[in-house]
């Protein structure tokens, strides 16, 4: 994913001014909206899966980490049957979308891929084991998987994201806030095999990139929130949540530039950047869920 074309996407859809969503399409609004939510979390999952399986071999946060894990590929297994063939406790109906339906085909097969990797490397007796293959075909095997749902995101966005349906700026800001969500889990990853002696240099490059975007998109949703069609609380509550993401953000960039220019980590640090990782991901998902659920 390349910065300025993700930006130039996201700036173009907010150029169209598009007339609010009859009260017929009130319903499709409110699916569109979670289904943009839920499949955007999915990218989220994908590298928190890697992050948490990265951390856990270098002994940080064990415990915390390894449920954090389990959760997570629980949790995309569950989301991705729903996306694909509908969920009442998820309240989505079966995708009849065949763009959409077919991205998230490929993520399936993806998926199963990426799963049995996870399960080989957790079967791994020490820690360290943990960062050796098969944990390497985990790492290389989140950013196909990443890449992929992205595809199938993009795919859900552009059929929800219609004149007669729903607002093309709150369906850009859902997705570009739940990318937010990703990039919280992407540069702990990052953070994490820097520190872990894995290919430091590529990994650098990904993470200074990483960096760059979610910071240039949390500047763009925050110039572009007064004029979305969400409701006056709604805007109030994720003004309140962006202050708290500014306030854990100014304490974790420092720790991501230092790797980022190849400097290892203390152990306190590699602690401290795995909690802020989790804190930052908490109040990004509390954005996503309050432009959904103000979303009109």
């Amino acid at each position: 994913m390349v910065m300025h074309g993700w930006l130039v996407a996201f700036l173009i859809a907010f150029v169209f001014s598009i007339s609010p969503p009859t009260a017929s399409a009130a319903g499709i609004v409110s699916e569109g909206a979670k289904r943009i939510n839920i499949a955007g979390r999915q990218r989220m999952l994908s590298q928190r899966m890697a992050k948490s399986l990265c951390f856990v071999g270098l002994g940080i946060d064990v415990d915390t980490e390894k449920a954090q894990l389990q959760k997570a590929v629980s949790d995309f297994d569950v989301a991705l049957r729903a996306l694909i063939s509908g969920s009442e406790s998820l309240a989505l109906s079966p995708e009849h979308d065949v763009s959409a339906l077919s991205a998230l085909d490929v993520v399936r097969g993806t998926w199963a891929e990426y799963l049995q990797h996870i399960t080989g490397a957790l079967q791994s007796k020490a820690k360290i084991e943990l960062l050796k293959s098969p944990a390497r075909d985990v790492f290389g095997l989140s950013n196909v998987l990443l890449e992929r749902m992205h595809h199938a995101v993009n795919a859900i966005e552009a059929k929800y994201a219609d004149p007669g349906t729903m607002d093309w700026r709150v369906a850009a800001a859902i997705n570009v806030s739940g990318r937010q969500r990703m990039l919280s889990q992407r540069i702990a990853k990052e953070f994490c095999l820097i520190n872990a002696g894995y290919a430091s240099r590529d990994h650098q490059i990904r993470l200074q990139g990483s960096i760059a975007l979610f910071e240039g998109s949390q500047d763009s949703l925050k110039a572009e929130l007064p004029k979305l069609k969400v409701t006056p609380s709604a805007a109030r509550v994720i003004g309140d949540d962006w202050r708290r993401i500014d306030q854990i953000w100014a304490e974790f960039k420092p720790l991501l530039l230092k790797a980022a220019s190849g400097e290892t980590a203390s152990q306190q640090d590699l602690v401290r950047a795995a909690t802020m990782s989790r804190q930052l991901l908490n109040n990004l998902h509390k954005v996503v869920g309050h432009l959904e659920a103000g979303a009109s």
